[in-house]
């Protein structure tokens, strides 16, 4: 399982929100690996984005290159 937030427009707090909703009742919310947090930081570089697990896009969520290469790094990171 995976929560992003920053796809097109919103913040943080959704994500927050659902993060802290899953702390509480479920399901565990695993941290993303540290390599696909270095894939992520050198793939999102730029300020606002957060790359621990909940995922924070930011703006960069905008991007449907940035949106698609993100998505393909937390889902095989998942997978595993």
């Amino acid at each position: 399982m995976a929560i992003i937030s920053g796809v097109g427009a919103g913040g943080g707090g959704d994500v927050v929100t659902a993060t802290d909703t899953c702390a509480r009742v479920g399901p565990n919310i695993p941290p993303f690996t540290t390599e696909t947090k270095g894939k992520l930081n050198e793939l999102l570089a730029q300020p606002g984005i957060i790359t621990y697990h909940p995922l924070d896009l930011g703006g960069a969520g905008r991007s449907l290159k940035h949106l698609e290469k993100s998505l393909d790094l937390v889902l095989g990171c998942i997978s595993r």
